[in-house]
């Protein structure tokens, strides 16, 4: 099923968060804690869903995001995450 960007960006925006996210969120605060800085790469980052529960959790975490799509991206980079560069 082909589905145009602007039903991509909105099925992404309007569903909660997927919970392998969560679990690696989990799996990683032992090893880091919110005050660490450290960067994460999110490769087929789409709307930054994923990065800004990151940031939610890491607030000095640098992160970088990259997508194919154009409007994912800029849909990612209107979050205006601090420390945060989507390409």
């Amino acid at each position: 099923m082909h589905m145009e960007n602007t039903q991509i960006s909105t099925y992404l925006e309007n569903n909660p968060t997927k919970q392998h996210q969560k679990e690696i969120i989990e799996y990683v605060k032992p090893d880091f804690h919110s005050d660490d800085e450290f960067t994460v790469l999110d490769i087929g980052c789409a709307t930054g869903k994923f990065v800004s529960l990151i940031k939610e959790n890491f607030p000095k975490a640098k992160c970088h995001g990259f997508d194919i799509s154009k409007e994912l991206i800029l849909l990612a980079q209107n979050r205006n995450l601090n420390e945060c560069d989507f390409f």
